[in-house]
């Protein structure tokens, strides 16, 4: 499960709610759903229900990922219809389509709410292909929002993006995204240190703008101090960039060698060219860690002149000012910086708020 789900998935069980999982399986998948559900705390595991159904895209024509997409949304229609039903019902991307279009065939009497993450579709593309892709799904996108009772959004921009769709705003729920409270550093702020690391996490996808990093790294001019680039990421071996100063090191999954990661870093940077709310910028900040990051999606809500340096887009000059000025700060606004960002995650986007404030939504939704 993708980190997100899985952590609503827990603190609403916390909060005493039961929920049941409609999860895809994909063809090279090995994961079980009792595998899934053992992933949670055991005290939490007789609230919580897996079923797995199987998903392909392989086709190769235009469209073919919104085909699959529908193809899964009926399983999961046809699965509900053979359960006792839920009283709210949360889908995430196109899962409920054949639901939200069949509901009152069926008499669905549920609420049902949708979370598209980013909203990606409805924001700046890096080439072609994406503008494409964009374009043939957003009038899917549209219906499924209109269809539903409600549209899930991280806030910041994220709602105006949904909200100029049609959408009117008491129909968005504004949720964050989040981190568990284990994640919080235990020390109130970090040292600068001697060398400055610039991490970079995230998967291999061009709309991270890992291409206009890279050029940002040849164009950036030597510094007195030293400078080191760590990338974290499913980064081919033929998509990394061959300079001393940058050192990959592979996917990684597992939280307690993330946490490393992030500890040995100066500086997260995100120069995406579209995003929702990264976890990765939640679980950095959370550590201590200041971010470098384009002023896309719901990214301003967590990085702003308190906690790191904010761009306005990934263009090559402007990720070149945020790595100068990270350079450039000194070492006591350095330190102030990275205590505040560790209470601005604890104040706000822990799962432990955050679960109590989606608790609240879906006891006033489903009662009213």
């Amino acid at each position: 499960m993708q980190r997100h789900s899985r952590l609503m998935t827990q603190y609403l069980a916390e909060e005493g709610f039961e929920i049941i999982i409609y999860h895809p399986k994909g063809e090279g998948d090995t994961f079980s759903a009792d595998e899934i559900c053992a992933s949670f705390p055991e005290h939490l595991r007789s609230k919580i229900e897996v079923s797995l159904f199987p998903y392909k895209d392989s086709g190769k024509l235009p469209g073919h990922y919104l085909r699959a997409q529908r193809q899964l949304s009926r399983q999961y229609l046809e699965a509900y219809l053979q359960s006792p039903g839920a009283d709210f019902i949360y889908t995430k991307g196109f899962t409920g389509w054949e639901l939200l279009k069949r509901r009152k065939e069926h008499g669905i009497k549920a609420k049902v709410s949708v979370k598209f993450h980013g909203m990606n579709m409805f924001q700046k593309q890096p080439d072609w292909k994406g503008d494409l892709s964009k374009y043939m799904l957003r009038p899917a996108v549209r219906w499924i929002m209109n269809a539903a009772d409600y549209t899930f959004s991280y806030g910041g921009q994220i709602t105006n993006i949904i909200h100029a769709q049609g959408i009117p705003r008491d129909r968005i729920i504004e949720v964050p995204a989040g981190v568990d409270s284990s994640w919080l550093d235990g020390s109130s702020s970090r040292e600068k240190g001697e060398t400055i690391r610039y991490l970079f996490v995230g998967r291999f996808d061009r709309v991270k703008g890992l291409p206009e990093f890279y050029k940002a790294i040849q164009t950036w001019k030597e510094t007195k101090l030293k400078v080191e680039f760590v990338f974290v990421g499913d980064i081919p071996a033929d998509h990394r960039l061959d300079d001393a100063r940058c050192r990959y090191v592979g996917l990684i999954s597992n939280a307690q060698d993330l946490r490393k990661v992030f500890d040995e870093a100066t500086y997260l940077i995100c120069p995406s060219i579209s995003e929702g709310m990264p976890n990765v910028i939640l679980e950095a900040m959370s550590r201590g860690v200041p971010a470098i990051a384009t002023n896309v999606g719901a990214m301003k809500m967590l990085v702003d002149e308190s906690t790191g340096y904010l761009i306005e887009s990934s263009q090559i000059h402007e990720i070149i000012q945020g790595l100068e000025w990270g350079v450039q700060l000194d070492s006591k606004t350095y330190k102030e910086l990275s205590g505040q960002c560790i209470d601005r995650i604890g104040a706000k986007f822990t799962w432990q708020i955050l679960g109590s404030k989606l608790a609240s939504h879906i006891e006033r939704i489903t009662k009213s």
